[in-house]
């Protein structure tokens, strides 16, 4: 039951580098099973949220990286609204307002 259990759970880990001369490492990590939804940046949490509810599939986080060399990071994790715990989860990354990637899985 346990593979099962694990087949079903859909966590999602997506990590990304941001800055040229300032570089830092940010990690998104979803648990599939609770919902949690945390945000770091050089291995240390920033944003620590639990979905209750996702209105048409959609979260979009928002944070700045860096200090002297700042840009602007955005997040945007969508869900289907039906079947949301078994079919995967597709990330963008956006920084400074530019599409870096998107993430399926």
């Amino acid at each position: 039951m346990a593979g099962m259990a694990n087949r079903f759970r859909r966590d999602r880990t997506v990590i990304f580098k941001v800055g040229e001369r300032e570089l830092h490492v940010v990690e998104y990590r979803r648990d599939g099973i609770t919902g949690q939804e945390n945000i770091y940046v050089d291995g240390n949490i920033v944003l620590r949220s639990v979905t209750i509810a996702v209105r048409r599939g959609l979260r979009v986080f928002e944070l700045f990286v860096g200090d002297r060399e700042t840009h602007a990071v955005r997040i945007e994790a969508r869900r289907l609204p039906v079947l949301r715990g078994i079919l995967p989860t597709t990330c963008r990354v956006f920084v400074d307002n530019q599409l870096m990637n998107t993430y399926q899985g």
